[in-house]
């Protein structure tokens, strides 16, 4: 495999292209690319490519796998992708304060407002707890 074809694979590899992907556009065999996508693992390389500009992105070793060189591309990309936006979990809940059953993003809260809360510490405080 010539260097020419290398750099090739691993630069569709870093816009998120699969095997099958960049065999067809380098036409090489799909399995001739699996091989080489084993043996030179893209954890090796320290830069990827914005997703937003095209730019490489630095990656500093031991820290968390950046995705966008800047932080304006960062907010480029989340502006025009609204639906990949975390979706909480949406857990159910029964107040033991007031009764009423309400909806949070968590999952170990007990009260609907604030005004249940302080009602129920109100009480422990009282009843010497």
């Amino acid at each position: 495999m010539t260097e020419k074809t290398a750099r090739d694979i691993d630069m569709l590899r870093a816009e998120g292209r699969g095997y099958r992907s960049i065999a067809a556009a380098l036409s090489l065999p799909e399995n001739r690319v699996k091989a080489w996508c084993r043996r030179h693992p893209l954890t090796d390389s320290l830069e990827c490519v914005c997703p937003v500009c095209g730019n490489c992105v630095t990656q500093t070793p031991h820290k968390r796998k950046k995705k966008f060189c800047s932080d304006k591309c960062r907010y480029v990309w989340w502006a025009s992708h609204p639906e990949e936006r975390k979706k909480t979990a949406g857990y159910e809940h029964i107040c033991p304060g007031c009764g009423k059953t309400f909806r949070t993003g968590r999952a170990e809260s007990r009260y609907c407002c604030i005004s249940c809360y302080a009602a129920a510490r109100r009480k422990d405080t009282r009843d010497g707890g």
